[in-house]
């Protein structure tokens, strides 16, 4: 790399400037390095959702209203993302359309630790 291409890597960025051959790993504990310090810390521990709400083998009630918005035949990203939370803490992942609810508290017996749903639901 020419000191030209090192000086205008630095205007745009702050990042640090390493030479690196793949075929000859030189300075490759430099790039180690450098990777290690550029990943925020926050990306080493996965937060969830809801981990300080539910325990393995809870029931988690997902009320899940069919958006317009979703394609069809997908979920959106905030009910994929409370599903696979559910799933990450081993609880059990019970997933209705908002017209359902009422017939399944009746008939099947189960009683969810907590129930989730989108602010459109809460007028039905």
């Amino acid at each position: 790399m020419n000191q030209f291409t090192e000086a205008r890597i630095l205007e745009t960025s702050n990042a640090p400037v390493f030479e690196f051959s793949s075929n000859h790993h030189v300075n490759i504990d430099q790039i180690l390095d450098g990777l290690k310090k550029a990943i925020p810390e926050s990306a080493y521990f996965k937060t969830s959702l809801l981990g300080d709400i539910i325990k393995p083998g809870d029931y988690v009630l997902l009320i899940t209203p069919i958006d317009n918005e979703a394609p069809d035949g997908r979920m959106i990203l905030p009910q994929q993302m409370a599903i696979r939370d559910v799933l990450d803490n081993k609880a059990i992942n019970i997933v209705l359309k908002e017209d359902q609810v009422e017939n399944f508290i009746k008939n099947s017996g189960i009683k969810p630790r907590i129930a989730i749903t989108d602010s459109q639901v809460f007028i039905k």
